[in-house]
């Protein structure tokens, strides 16, 4: 297991995803989409890139971070830079992925978008969760909605799902789910 740089951690954290295991799988579609006859790992910079962008960063944002630049220093050169590669790059590794992993049988001519990315990174590479529910049991959070659905929202939206079903307190809710059951 390789170590995982501090924007990595943060994903981890903050979507309890399993990134080794993205990574992997990231890294066979590298192989299939690049004609690769042996197996290729993900670069550090792939890596960084990845999860920057699970974070909700834009292209620019990450050449701003990368190259510790302010505005008007190339950024915009950069940046079409940064975009063109990540077409070539991780956007086809992730289309190849969701393409196999959602069992559609037309790959989309057309790359992902990281907000789809996002969402579906959540969906197939949750960590295991502690928490369990009953069927009957419904919990109501709720989230300031602003109206724009950025990568960033995604990526805030489940941070508040995270942080208020980890303050819920879990034992009164059992042991209410247990009163109930036994006056049935």
């Amino acid at each position: 297991m390789t170590q995982l740089c501090s924007e990595c951690k943060e994903v981890e954290d903050i979507l309890e995803i399993d990134l080794q295991r993205l990574f992997q799988d990231l890294a066979e579609k590298k192989r299939s989409v690049l004609n690769l006859k042996s197996p290729k790992s993900l670069t550090d910079d792939e890596k960084f890139h990845i999860c920057l962008l699970l974070l909700g960063n834009t292209p620019r944002d990450i050449v701003e971070k990368k190259f510790n630049l302010s505005e008007g220093q190339r950024i915009n050169k950069r940046t079409s830079n940064l975009r063109k590669t990540l077409s070539i790059t991780i956007n086809s590794y992730f289309k190849e992925l969701i393409s196999d992993l959602e069992k559609k049988i037309d790959t989309p001519k057309q790359l992902p978008s990281w907000a789809n990315i996002i969402v579906f990174t959540i969906k197939h590479y949750k960590k295991e969760s502690n928490l369990t529910f009953k069927q009957s049991q419904k919990i109501t959070i709720e989230i300031p909605y602003d109206g724009n659905l950025s990568n960033k929202n995604i990526v805030r939206f489940w941070e508040m799902v995270k942080k208020n079903l980890m303050s819920l307190d879990w034992e009164s809710i059992e042991q209410e789910e247990e009163e109930k059951d036994e006056e049935e």
